[in-house]
């Protein structure tokens, strides 16, 4: 056989054999990636969808910023752990289009397995780069929410009264460490935290390589949340996220109300490339601290009878910091680079006046007994281990 027709042979074959390269262990054609997909993972099988529906007023909204074009060519997913899971509404994977709803995925339907474990927040997560793979992705986590706080030392929070930090699955709770850790190994443009109370330091530093950007409220939020048919437009600008806007967006959709009860709103933005400064900086200041501190003269972001127990940051530093001009002012610098929009309106929900001109955004919870240390897992977090626990006063 000749060089001419041995070339006549190989050509086409390599072809076709480079052609199956580009194709999944299924033989079907790789799905293209979009700019950005963005998943909404809504835990709704609580009193948010049981009592009031809002998971499907949000899906509502959703799908109108679709039709309106918000989407800007990138996909919206949503992990709807649906009311009344175990009466066979089995969660389901969503993708919201200008056309309508689609079902990508039904989860299996067991209702002794919960959407505020590791392994299922993990499972949708894949999903979602299956089935709307991305250069870029964000994320939204939807449900109820209580900052850092935990309520046992296992991956699934038995939950009696209210002692969740993300999520409520019917009985069952998520930790913050939990929720570190399931999203460790992931990295989103973001994470908008469409719950009460994440808003706090703790949280940010926890999180901190997860995400470029991390958006909450340190206080109680709405039972209906974030506007979404405002705030898709926001996740999938061309390039970097606005998420800017979309704090403002839900902001000024409270603030503008002009019944006073409902004009309660809080919101605060973290660049988390800033973090490392301000555990750094924060560091340097509890070391100097040999006196338990007091919680007087800080804005308290909560309700009087709440738990939480979750301070204005700025204020609290600032006087610890007072006799340290030195270090109070490279805070301060850290501080500013790292919280990037903070906005409130005069009161929050639970009758809570808000001291507007020195509202700092980020909460943080105070250490004033030894008991503290340990209070509700707080010596699990990681701010306590790499920042707080260098005050002399806690050894």
């Amino acid at each position: 056989m000749n060089r001419i027709l041995i070339t006549t042979i190989l050509i086409p074959l390599i072809a076709l054999l480079t052609a199956s390269c580009g194709k999944n262990s299924s033989n079907e054609p790789e799905t293209p990636k979009t700019h950005r997909t963005v998943m909404v993972y809504m835990v709704a099988d609580n009193s948010l969808g049981n009592s009031w529906k809002s998971d499907q007023a949000d899906l509502a909204e959703m799908e109108t910023a679709a039709r309106n074009g918000d989407l800007n060519g990138g996909r919206l997913l949503v992990y709807h752990n649906r009311p009344g899971t175990a009466n066979g509404n089995a969660p389901q994977l969503l993708e919201i289009t200008a056309t309508g709803t689609t079902v990508l995925k039904t989860y299996p339907d067991d209702p002794s397995l919960y959407s505020v474990t590791i392994s299922r927040m993990r499972e949708a997560i894949t999903d979602m780069k299956k089935f709307a793979p991305a250069a870029d992705y964000g994320l939204v986590l939807w449900s109820h929410a209580n900052g850092w706080l935990e309520n046992t030392s296992t991956d699934i929070d038995e939950d009696a009264v209210r002692k969740r930090a993300f999520g409520e699955d019917r009985t069952r709770t998520m930790k913050l460490t939990s929720l570190g850790r399931a999203l460790e190994d992931e990295h989103f443009s973001f994470i908008y935290f469409d719950c009460c109370l994440m808003g706090t330091v703790e949280v940010a530093y926890q999180l901190r390589n997860s995400a470029d950007v991390i958006v909450a409220s340190p206080t109680e939020l709405h039972i209906d949340g974030m506007p979404y048919d405002k705030n898709v437009a926001a996740f999938f600008t061309k390039g970097t996220p606005d998420m800017v806007k979309a704090a403002t967006n839900t902001f000024e959709h409270y603030d503008n109300r002009t019944n006073g009860v409902q004009r309660m709103c809080q919101m605060v933005v973290v660049n988390t490339s800033s973090l490392s400064q301000l555990a750094s900086a924060s560091k340097a200041i509890y070391a100097t601290l040999t006196d338990y501190p007091s919680s007087t003269g800080v804005q308290k972001y909560v309700r009087a009878s709440s738990k939480c127990y979750i301070y204005d940051m700025a204020q609290h530093t600032r006087l610890m910091a007072a006799s340290r001009p030195d270090l109070l002012t490279a805070w301060q610098q850290a501080f500013d680079k790292t919280v990037i929009y903070a906005a409130t309106t005069p009161t929050a929900i639970g009758s809570v006046t808000i001291d507007t001109e020195n509202y700092g955004g980020l909460g943080e919870f105070i250490v004033q007994t030894p008991t503290d240390i340990t209070y509700r897992g707080y010596d699990n977090c990681a701010w306590w281990a790499d920042v707080v626990s260098a005050a002399p006063i806690y050894q």
